[in-house]
């Protein structure tokens, strides 16, 4: 018989502003569950309460551990050289600066102890690490946001000497074997991309019940008139305070753009996303548009004919892709990019690893408007058809309810 929940949710990092994907996930995540099941959400005190409850009415409670940013002096002190001793000469993954928190150990402890949670929820496999072990009756549910460690294990490989990169691929493998060795701890897996399910049934034989639920989104808050657009505009977009958009970027700055301007010298570059390096913002010009972060990214988005990502580095879901397509703009990106997505390499844009040929489907999509109008439509049905809120949250709170 299904039946509602009392589920606590725990995040341990900031949801507000929203510039990451994992922030998008986790409040749309919650807000869907919240139809069909009590909820209660545990998170820094570095968000603003009132911000929290404005976006997220539909939940019971909201709960606050105090953030390590907020300690007194001394205790930050300490706290940072703790973190760097853990991090540094026990090669503990960046993650543990959260949970050697004492704040959030304990807020976590006493309300799995005094509440009836059936479920707790936990985001990113690191907090499993603190669970109370004599306390806990509910099922744990990790949603993995992905599989980190293939994240570390790329980024090791770009490290310059043999040395610096020999130290970190060691790294990568301890933190392959803590994230695995905490995964299967669970009761429930979520993972955000049907290949990274299959990677982590390959690595520990599928010892843990798994599922795959997607980045959601308001498809209509994205919804695009699919109307001609007068100039030719080209789109990157990612965070790039992160390594990963920082790599992608240069490649298509050094190598994919001078191809494209070759050919189409009037061409406009959009490059949105925030935190941008001093040398990403001083290619600010009439040409070329450098936002920052914006609070609406539509009115770029509407702009755009084709989005380039030719991304190396990271794991698991490109969520960005998904706004991107909903807006009807092609992509144009590598497998590490696209592949998540499950997008049709000719039918919602192009997937390919070869810089000149990525470059030479962006000037085809600039120069074809009938190509570019039918890649367009197939993006805005696509993401309608797969990743609306009811497609991919709306089976969590459907599978959440089948749980005795």
């Amino acid at each position: 018989m299904e039946k509602s929940k009392n589920i606590l949710v725990v995040f341990s990092g900031k949801l507000v502003p929203i510039v990451m994907m994992n922030q998008n996930r986790t409040i749309n995540l919650i807000k869907r569950i919240a139809t069909d099941h009590k909820v209660d959400l545990l998170t820094s005190d570095t968000n603003d309460p009132e911000i929290i409850k404005s976006i997220l009415p539909e939940i019971d409670n909201i709960f606050f551990f105090t953030d390590h940013k907020n300690f007194g002096y001394l205790r930050r002190i300490f706290f940072s050289i703790r973190t760097y001793f853990l991090i540094y000469f026990l090669h503990f993954p960046e993650q543990y600066n959260t949970i050697v928190n004492k704040s959030l150990r304990k807020q976590l402890k006493y309300l799995i102890k005094e509440n009836n949670y059936n479920i707790v929820l936990l985001h990113y496999w690191y907090l499993q690490k603190i669970l109370p072990k004599k306390t806990i009756n509910a099922k744990v549910i990790i949603d993995t946001h992905g599989l980190i460690y293939e994240k570390v294990l790329l980024e090791s490989y770009e490290q310059n000497g043999f040395i610096r990169k020999m130290a970190e691929s060691y790294y990568a493998k301890k933190y392959k074997k803590k994230e695995l060795k905490a995964l299967n701890k669970a009761d429930l897996l979520i993972f955000n991309s049907e290949k990274d399910r299959e990677t982590y049934i390959h690595e520990l034989n599928g010892k843990v019940n798994s599922i795959s639920i997607s980045n959601g989104q308001n498809v209509n808050y994205f919804s695009n008139d699919n109307s001609f657009k007068a100039e030719d505009n080209i789109l990157f977009y990612g965070s790039l305070g992160g390594i990963q958009n920082q790599v992608a970027f240069e490649k298509f700055w050094f190598n994919i753009y001078p191809l494209i301007i070759d050919e189409k010298p009037n061409v406009n570059l959009i490059v949105m996303g925030n935190n941008p390096p001093k040398w990403i913002s001083a290619l600010n010009s009439n040409k070329i548009t450098v936002t920052g972060f914006v609070e609406d990214i539509r009115p770029f988005l509407k702009t755009s004919n084709v989005c380039i990502l030719p991304l190396t580095l990271g794991a698991g879901f490109r969520g960005r892709i998904v706004e991107v397509m909903a807006m009807g703009v092609p992509v144009v990106g590598t497998h590490n990019a696209l592949d998540s997505v499950n997008m049709i390499n000719g039918i919602h844009g192009f997937i390919t690893d070869d810089d000149r040929e990525m470059a030479k489907h962006a000037v085809h999509i600039l120069n074809d408007n009938e190509l570019n109008k039918r890649l367009s439509e197939n993006c805005i049905n696509f993401i309608k058809d797969n990743y609306s809120i009811e497609g991919t949250y709306g089976r969590l709170s459907d599978y959440l309810l089948k749980i005795k």
